[in-house]
Order: structure tokens, then C-alpha cells, then sequence
């Protein structure tokens, strides 16, 4: 286990950001946990607890493999270069917490999208000129407030974890708060919901599968309109 005394600062501050470990180290006699154990609770806690939360989630991914094998990974299945039109990925940043917003010109198209998909267990913060980012999907795991910025008349909202159960039990209320909020703009909503199970996303060839299915529900759904 990493003592150093950075290690040890995150290790404090998942805790502080984790209301229910309070008690658990009260008591002298209690181990601490695993650190994978920290990085799940912190990842909890996330969904929920704004950039501070996520921050600290980011420090403890951080700390981690830098996601090199990541990369690389979706560097084969995306490519460098970004598709036409008005693409944006959203990562969050490890320093802040906070969203950052990832267009043409700002990072090859393969950076951004693996630090956009830098999830908690699965690799660690991903560096893109100097700054490390995590998952955007912390905070909040649609970011449909997005569209609703920009007076977008028409959102198709892909939710591909579905909207149902979820730790902490607040996430979904959250989620149907931000497509209420969307809706309230005069925009018309419509979710794509996954049609089986969840895919395994640190299995790549089971999320190319995933994609692969959802581009072809895509396609149905854009020939009825």
C-alpha cells in the first residue's frame, strides 16, 4: 500500500467525501480499507457530492496506472481524427472536478474520449496536455444540461446504464430531474434506453459489440424520422 504522504491525503479526503466511513474510523483498532475499496466509495459518492467529490475521485484514480493500455485501446477503435460536425466530449478534470469540454482542434479525437471514458476500476486519470481527466459520466451521468444550454430544439438523450437502479438510490431521481429540466427549455426529449443487459466496458470487443447494436437501434430510429 502507497504511505507516501499524498497517498495518505487522498486516502483522507475519499473519507471526508464519504460520510459512512466516519464511523467506521473512529475506532483505533479498525484497518483501513483496500484502496480499490476507497476508489468505490469515492466513485459513490461522486454521482452525487459535485466537483469537490469528484475531485477527490480523480486524485484517487490519479494515483493509479495512467491509463496508457486505455489509449491505446481507444485509439484503435476511434482513431486521431474528429467526424464532421459539432462534436463534443466531456470529460472531468482531476485538478477541479469540474466539466471540461473537449472540440475539434483542443485534443486528438482519441485522447478526449478516453479521458472521457476513464472510469473508477477500470484505468486510472488520462493526460491530455498536461491535465488529468476522468469519466465524464461523474456528476452526472446523462450531462443533458448540456443541450438545454444550447437551445437545442431536438435532444436524443443516450442513457446506456438505463435510468433504474443505481448506488446511491438519489442517482436516478437525479437523472429524471435533468431530463425534467431539459423538457421545461421547450425541447423535445427522447431517451435511448438499453435493450439488454449492460454491457462490460473493460471488456473491449463486449462494449464494441454494445456499440456496434446501439449504431444500428441509431440508424432505425433516424429512418422513421
Amino acid at each position: 500500500m502507497d504511505t507516501t504522504p499524498a497517498a495518505a491525503e487522498q486516502v483522507a479526503l475519499a473519507r471526508t467525501a464519504v460520510p459512512d466511513r466516519a464511523a467506521e474510523v473512529a475506532g483505533a483498532e479498525t484497518p483501513a480499507p483496500a484502496p480499490d475499496v476507497e476508489l468505490r466509495r469515492a466513485a459513490a459518492a461522486s454521482y452525487e457530492g459535485g466537483p469537490r467529490a469528484v475531485g477527490v475521485l480523480g486524485r484517487l484514480m490519479a494515483g493509479r496506472p495512467d491509463g496508457g493500455a486505455h489509449v491505446a485501446e481507444v485509439r484503435r477503435m476511434v482513431g486521431e481524427e474528429w467526424p464532421d460536425g459539432d462534436l463534443t466530449v466531456v470529460a472531468r478534470e482531476v485538478a477541479t472536478g469540474e466539466r471540461r469540454l473537449f472540440r475539434r482542434g483542443e485534443a486528438p479525437l482519441h485522447l478526449a474520449v478516453a479521458g472521457s471514458s476513464a472510469a473508477a476500476g477500470r484505468t486510472g486519470a488520462v493526460t491530455i496536455d498536461g491535465g488529468q481527466y476522468i469519466d465524464g459520466g461523474y456528476g452526472s451521468l446523462l450531462n443533458a444540461d448540456l443541450a438545454g444550454a444550447r437551445g437545442a430544439g431536438r435532444v436524443w438523450v443516450p442513457a446506456p446504464a438505463g435510468l433504474g437502479s443505481f448506488t446511491p438510490e438519489t442517482v436516478p431521481a437525479r437523472m429524471r430531474a435533468e431530463l425534467d429540466a431539459l423538457r421545461a427549455t421547450g425541447a423535445e426529449v427522447e431517451v435511448f434506453l438499453p435493450q439488454g443487459a449492460f454491457p462490460d466496458l473493460g471488456d473491449f470487443a463486449e462494449a464494441a459489440r454494445a456499440l456496434d447494436d446501439g449504431a444500428q437501434v441509431a440508424r432505425t430510429r433516424l429512418a422513421r424520422l
